[in-house]
């Protein structure tokens, strides 16, 4: 692969909106920002992630390295129904080739073609451009869901009427900062008594069976927060 020259993203202004956005709704990073969740899905690890959102001039990657990288992390964390990690022969049965391909592509001894890389994307179910993509703009798509969600309860703080507002889910995640925002924010933002009685009964839930509700809205929102997690400012 050719090596990246100025490649275009949204990183810094993705990332500045939703600095500005959590001033807004008195939110800091930590309480929004999942690493784990954003690692998995942008392909980076965690460490690399910091340094993106700290340092604006960190260097780029090696285009050759950065395929073999997320190809390897994806066996590592893809894993095959019994718990096992994926074989050589798996992923290339998978994707209509040998295992002596896809350990050249781990390896580094031959260059991916389109054909594996496109057939690497349906495999393992990652977005188009998962394995070519810079680091900046993995990390500015994996971002998106957090940006929007924050657009969303600023607007609904501002009484913004609930109809314009495109929301991604029609709940929130009550164990999770931002989740418990959006529904306050909806709560307070609507005067619908039925949109009111919706967001009353969600907290008004047992704890088991509010978990076993917000773990539908999880997936819906895309949002999770882990307490016990590395800190974004951490290094």
């Amino acid at each position: 692969m050719d090596a990246d020259v100025a490649v275009p993203d949204e990183l810094d202004s993705v990332w500045e909106s939703i600095t500005a956005l959590l001033a807004a709704v008195e939110l800091t990073a930590d309480d929004v920002i999942d690493l784990g969740q954003i690692s998995q899905s942008s392909g980076l690890p965690e460490e690399r992630i910091r340094q993106l959102l700290q340092d604006p001039e960190a260097a780029a990657e090696d285009p050759d390295t950065r395929f073999r990288e997320r190809l390897a992390r994806l066996r590592e964390v893809r894993r095959r129904p019994d718990g096992r990690k994926l074989t050589l022969d798996d992923i290339g049965t998978g994707i209509g080739c040998s295992h002596a391909q896809i350990g050249y592509l781990l390896n580094g001894e031959r260059q991916p073609s389109l054909r594996h890389v496109q057939g690497l994307e349906l495999f393992f179910r990652v977005p188009p451009g998962f394995f070519t993509a810079t680091d900046r703009q993995s990390l500015a798509r994996a971002l998106e869901p957090v940006h929007s969600s924050l657009a969303q309860i600023a607007a609904l703080k501002g009484h913004i009427v609930l109809s314009s507002v495109r929301l991604r889910g029609s709940g929130a995640h009550a164990e999770t900062v931002l989740g418990q925002a959006l529904a306050e924010a909806i709560a307070a933002a609507e005067p619908d008594a039925e949109v009111r009685e919706v967001a009353d009964a969600m907290r008004a839930l047992p704890p088991p069976h509010r978990s076993r509700v917000a773990s539908v809205f999880r997936g819906i929102l895309g949002l999770t927060h882990d307490r016990s997690g590395p800190s974004v400012n951490d290094r």
